[in-house]
């Protein structure tokens, strides 16, 4: 997603102009998050997002959508870093240098590397019609989604000295609704590879891989985190009025597969 799917117009002037009227009457997010309805709507999207569920939230005000995609956003990062904090008994900035870590063991040719290259090379080769390209893209938009954070941290074992058995674990961990990432992948490989035609194929790409997290987990792109006015987790995204039509086609393409974005407002 490029920086010019983006484009503030003169009508917004108005609504910049008010939300930082809103950012010096009440300086911290965190209160305007304590609205009941707000509170409530975040709270719910974030149980949702937990048990395995996507997420779609549909707002009628501009506004309101940036908001609610900050606090989502928020939320779940309290939440990730505070379950590692827990988890491995130390302080939240221990916690994010542990996942930033787990994070880094996906480098290349490293162990944990070597290990999600082989599985997802195992899928590949049941399915001729992916020409090595192809592989090599599925694979890329794989290896960035477990490596960002709402993912190690949910289901990587990251008090494990073994990465490699490490990556196994997270692969077979059952998310809400019962299902693993192993069993994602499957069908979703089958998927691109029996059911899609070359064109469909490419578009869905295509897609992943403009809203795919970075090399190492962090944001790719910031278009829809500057329409948020704030950094968004990656796994959260904002499509609304000024993101441009072709953007929103692709965040609904990445939102139908196992990658992201897992919640989309």
């Amino acid at each position: 997603v490029d920086e010019a799917a983006i484009g503030i117009n003169e009508g917004d002037a108005r609504l910049e102009r008010y939300l930082k009227h809103l950012d010096n009457v009440l300086p911290s997010a965190k209160h305007r998050s304590r609205h009941p309805k707000m509170l409530a709507l975040v709270e719910r999207v974030v149980s949702l997002w937990q048990q395995g569920e996507k997420v779609v939230v549909f707002c009628h005000f501009q506004a309101t959508g940036r908001a609610l995609a900050r606090h989502v956003s928020a939320e779940i990062e309290r939440r990730l870093y505070g379950h590692v904090s827990e988890q491995m008994r130390c302080s939240e900035e221990e916690a994010r240098d542990v996942v930033r870590r787990a994070g880094e063991s996906f480098d290349r040719d490293r162990p944990a590397e070597r290990t999600l290259r082989a599985f997802v090379t195992s899928l590949l080769g049941e399915h001729r019609t992916l020409d090595g390209a192809t592989g090599n893209r599925v694979y890329e938009v794989v290896r960035r989604f477990v490596r960002t954070p709402p993912f190690l941290a949910r289901y990587m074992p990251l008090g494990s000295a073994d990465r490699a058995e490490a990556v196994g674990s997270a692969l077979d961990a059952a998310d809400g609704s019962g299902l693993t990432l192993r069993h994602k992948l499957q069908d979703f490989v089958r998927f691109i590879g029996d059911r899609c035609q070359e064109e469909e194929r490419q578009d869905y790409l295509d897609a992943l891989e403009s809203i795919t997290p970075g090399e190492r987990g962090q944001s790719s792109d910031t278009s829809d985190m500057e329409v948020a006015r704030g950094p968004l987790l990656p796994n959260v995204r904002l499509a609304n009025g000024p993101v441009r039509q072709e953007t929103r086609r692709r965040l609904l393409l990445g939102f139908n597969s196992p990658f992201f974005p897992e919640i989309l407002i």
